[in-house]
């Protein structure tokens, strides 16, 4: 629903992004091809083809691929299986190559210095300018596949609620959805490697990535001047043609999109298959609707960022096993929950408080599901164990590619 002045009102609809890696259908190892997918689909080497309800389109790298709502939709528990339908259609022509999809937020053991292929068609001054600046062949820039989820808001009244009541969900959030415990075949100290990957692959320029978590701000304006105007000011010395100069440019985990007036959330690893991916992006939407319809605690007082960040480091580190003993944090939901709880307990007892009024039963189910089987990364290393051989490795994420093939959620 619209609001009077054409704009969608918060929590009226949702944009959905995925991104895949483009693998081998034997090693695994990655295929840089997503502009022959792109060109077989469109007729021509493109950027985006639209493919009816779900889109596609390229990425920095070549050997990923982005899946993507074709415009903002009403958020409805069976948007899973029209992205699964668009696997379906790319696993079949990648048959062709010997390629296939794969999930997760990592690849397992891919090396990035052993050759990346970065988009090479189109307009692709901002990559080239990425790259001359960042040099993006780390994991940072080809190795970290994620879930965006873009929410709507019609005027500033609406952005300094949404913004707000997603600067203290999102240091959670990874204690969720980490899927990326393996770096170069080798477990990692974080369980979701690829945030912590993320929070440090510019920091050349600290001021483009804050602390991750986005700054208090009560309106556009406001956020213009404490967020946006510092980062093009920091990024100007290496970018004299102001060609990042533009709001995509921050890299928070959560930015504002005033071109589509949405926010997108950006710290969700992308999970095994679209059902999974879908739950926990539905359940997401509807706790952050359930803050803004019964607290104004976080607006009131606002945790500093820096605060924050501890809060998300743990998450980032521990996933469902992180102990929550910000005491501030807990309060600002308003769900009388004890002072410390371990976050998978935060997250069941959510689910349960939502249930009634905000979950449809499947969402539910399939949350708890889940949740009590641990992140997405505890339960690859349930399968693999903390030193899995090759073999291992490789068993584990074949298994977890047929988990995308056929929609299905994955159990050690």
């Amino acid at each position: 629903m619209a609001s009077s002045n054409n704009y969608l009102s918060i929590f009226s609809a949702v944009g959905i992004e995925i991104e895949y890696m483009i693998v081998n259908q034997t090693t695994l190892e990655i295929m840089p091809v997503a502009d022959k997918i792109l060109e077989h689909f469109a007729g021509e080497i493109t950027n985006e083809v639209d493919l009816g309800e779900i889109a596609i389109s390229n990425e920095l790298v070549k050997h990923v691929l982005e899946f993507k709502t074709n415009g903002p939709k009403k958020f409805s528990y069976a948007l899973h299986l029209q992205f699964h339908e668009t696997v379906k259609k790319i696993n079949a022509f990648l048959q062709n190559h010997q390629a296939m999809l794969l999930p997760t937020g990592m690849h397992p053991w891919f090396d990035p210095e052993k050759g990346v292929e970065l988009w090479s068609h189109g307009d692709k001054k901002i990559y080239s300018c990425y790259n001359r600046i960042f040099d993006c062949k780390g994991h940072g820039w080809s190795n970290l596949q994620s879930i965006h989820i873009n929410l709507p808001f019609a005027n500033d009244a609406e952005f300094k609620k949404l913004h707000n009541a997603i600067r203290i969900l999102l240091p959670l959030i990874p204690s969720l959805t980490a899927s990326s415990p393996f770096v170069e075949g080798k477990k990692s100290d974080w369980l979701d490697a690829r945030l912590n990957f993320y929070r440090k692959n510019q920091e050349k320029i600290p001021a483009i990535t804050g602390h991750v978590v986005p700054e208090f701000v009560t309106s556009k304006q406001h956020y213009q001047d404490v967020i946006l105007n510092p980062l093009y000011q920091a990024i100007a010395p290496h970018d004299p043609e102001e060609i990042l100069q533009d709001e995509w440019l921050n890299s928070r985990g959560a930015i504002a999109r005033f071109d589509r007036m949405a926010i997108e959330i950006r710290v969700v690893d992308t999970q095994e298959c679209p059902l999974a991916d879908i739950t926990y992006a539905y359940f997401i939407q509807q706790l952050l609707k359930y803050i803004v319809d019964n607290t104004d605690e976080y607006l009131i007082n606002p945790i500093d960022s820096v605060q924050l960040k501890k809060t998300f480091i743990d998450c980032v580190s521990d996933g469902s096993n992180t102990m929550i003993t910000d005491v501030m944090l807990l309060e600002q939901f308003k769900l009388d929950f004890p002072k410390k709880m371990q976050a998978k307990e935060f997250w069941l007892a959510t689910a349960e408080r939502l249930h009634k009024n905000y979950l449809p039963e499947a969402i539910y189910n399939n949350f708890i599901q889940l949740t009590q089987a641990g992140t997405l990364a505890e339960r690859i290393l349930q399968a693999t164990g903390n030193e899995p051989t090759p073999a291992t490795l490789m068993s584990t994420y074949r298994k977890l590619s047929q988990c995308l093939a056929d929609n299905q959620i994955f159990l050690a």
